[in-house]
């Protein structure tokens, strides 16, 4: 972060990192009460951790803390264990934070920042969207007053069917605090972009909670703040707290890393520069890992934090670290000033978050785009909502990686045919005016040709045989083949012998070289005395043509002989 920097960027850098430390103070207190931990907990975990990646991170502008998304994974797995906002509750939270610490480091060491390709854009996209829906419900009890919370046992139509229950026992000046806060955070930003509204809520409902005693109108506000940093803890570790704690962990990893690296890499292409996946890994990992000797939650980067510190002019990392001293001195100065902060207030902070998270768009895209992918998210999105995080999670990757399986074992198999207009050979079920060849089937695989898709493709040639009687050349174009294993030159193999002896010659065309080179170390030229390799189709028809025309001349001198 230091060997290249350009102190024409300090300035920029400081900016940004101010603005950012205005969001985060009441943005990381929210986020900590989701996750039913102390509010203080939310300030220590944008401190420690902020600073390592700034260190060991790859991208400049991510702003690394507690984000929504994880507090709900967070709360979900650790509120089957303890009571939340119980010291063991705490321990728990401590314990899962280095457990996720320590995996993304051994993910990261081990270069398998690849794996996340696993998970696709959909399976992604339906989480966030359902666990912005979860939030919300979640936060909705908090502004009516009626704290509303999800157990980890109770489903979103659960929560909202108790919240809607209750109505009657909503707290009025407790739902016209959240309306305010929701109103100025979302209609009053829309018109004030440059004003720091969660900054301006949170200061505004303090003061007003403060000199009108709204506390003993049971208005709930945050309470009492530490005063100070916090101290040095080592984590309770167990082999049987790390076997309750791995699906938790699990998610938190995949989910956290995830929101990170798309961050990153869309920040890096705007800023023209690389970020490494695998460092990525190790930087995260590292926050969490010792973040978690000092109180802190599980961490990843802030989609919303990260675009304000790269909007606010941050250049690099520099910025992180000004934002980190900043809560540092709040912590140390400013803490005691925080406990009429109103929970309402915080809510509608969350609220407000979430609903930018829910992506309508992808939605309407993928339904356009690819209806299985639209399945994935739906999928997703609802085992998320009824079941849990984690299954819905889980249940996408699952679907995703068997639709993949299947479109693997399904390859598109084309018959071709010559379209003149464009001088080149097409699928004649996309384009009727191609003509196919008397006596030649023309083929195209679209895709690899190996074990699990073999089977498939060998029955869907035998089929086009069986409807060409009149077929005496099989033509494949091997042009979107770019890999082929044993099983599937084993196929092709075996339907060439079991066609020639009904006079049915088999031919191969536009092969790659990896494939040509599969083919000559399989022997079938010195097996059979034919060049499998040619280079075009018209290459290969020309050789048919030529063939047909030998046959014929031999066929005249027969006739001609008798």
């Amino acid at each position: 972060m230091f060997k290249e920097y350009n102190r024409d960027w300090f300035r920029s850098d400081v900016s940004a990192g101010l603005t950012v430390a205005v969001l985060v103070v009441p943005q990381s207190m929210a986020y900590a009460m989701l996750a039913g931990l102390p509010p203080v907990v939310g300030l220590y975990s944008s401190v420690v951790p902020l600073l390592v990646y700034a260190f060991f991170g790859s991208s400049r502008q991510l702003s690394i803390g507690p984000v929504a998304i994880l507090s709900l994974l967070i709360f979900v797995g650790c509120s089957r264990l303890a009571p939340p906002g119980s010291p063991e509750y705490l321990d728990w939270v401590i314990l899962l934070t280095l457990m996720t610490g320590a995996a993304q480091v051994i993910l990261g060491i081990l270069r398998m920042g690849f794996l996340t390709n696993f998970v696709s854009q959909a399976v992604l996209s339906g989480f966030i969207s359902a666990a912005a829906v979860i939030i919300i419900v979640t936060q909705a009890g908090c502004v009516l007053g009626l704290q509303t919370i999800c157990d980890g046992s109770r489903n979103v139509p659960g929560m909202a069917l108790s919240s809607v229950q209750r109505m009657g026992d909503v707290h009025w000046l407790t739902l016209t605090f959240g309306l305010i806060a929701l109103i100025a955070l979302i209609g009053v930003q829309k018109l004030f972009p440059k004003i720091p509204m969660p900054l301006v809520c949170a200061v505004a409902g303090t003061l007003a909670a403060y000199f009108f005693q709204l506390e003993q109108k049971g208005l709930a506000v945050v309470g009492e703040v530490p005063l100070g940093l916090p101290l040095f803890t080592i984590p309770i570790v167990t082999c049987q707290k790390l076997n309750m704690l791995i699906p938790t962990a699990t998610s938190i990893v995949i989910t956290g890393y995830m929101v990170s690296i798309a961050m990153s890499k869309t920040l890096a292409s705007r800023g023209k520069y690389k970020v490494n996946a695998n460092r990525e890994f190790l930087g995260l990992g590292l926050a969490n890992v010792i973040g978690a000797f000092l109180s802190s939650c599980p961490v990843s980067a802030s989609p919303a934090r990260t675009m304000v510190n790269h909007q606010a002019g941050a250049r690099t990392q520099v910025a992180s670290v000004v934002t980190a001293m900043a809560v540092v001195l709040t912590l140390v100065l400013l803490a005691p000033l925080l406990y009429h902060m109103p929970v309402a207030v915080l809510a509608a902070m969350i609220i407000t978050a979430a609903v930018k998270m829910i992506d309508v768009r992808e939605l309407l895209y993928l339904m356009k785009v690819d209806r299985l992918d639209c399945l994935i998210l739906l999928v997703t999105f609802s085992m998320t909502l009824v079941l849990s995080a984690e299954k819905g999670i889980l249940g996408g990757v699952v679907l995703s990686l068997l639709l993949f399986l299947w479109r693997s074992a399904h390859p598109k198999i084309a018959e071709l045919g010559y379209l003149e207009q464009v001088d080149a050979y097409m699928s004649i079920q996309r384009f009727p005016a191609a003509k196919t060849i008397p006596k030649i089937l023309m083929l195209r695989v679209d895709g690899p040709l190996f074990f699990a898709n073999a089977g498939f493709v060998e029955d869907w040639v035998r089929d086009r045989i069986a409807d060409h009687p009149d077929v005496k050349y099989v033509l494949f174009d091997l042009s979107s083949v770019n890999n082929m294993d044993a099983v599937g030159i084993k196929v092709l193999w075996e339907l060439m012998l079991s066609y020639d002896t009904r006079g049915i010659d088999f031919a191969f065309a536009e092969m790659r070289g990896s494939v040509r080179d599969l083919f000559k170390r399989a022997g079938w030229r010195d097996s059979t005395g034919k060049d499998f390799g040619y280079r075009t189709i018209p290459q290969v028809l020309k050789r048919i043509e030529s063939r047909e025309t030998q046959i014929k001349r031999t066929d005249q001198t027969k006739r001609q002989f008798n």
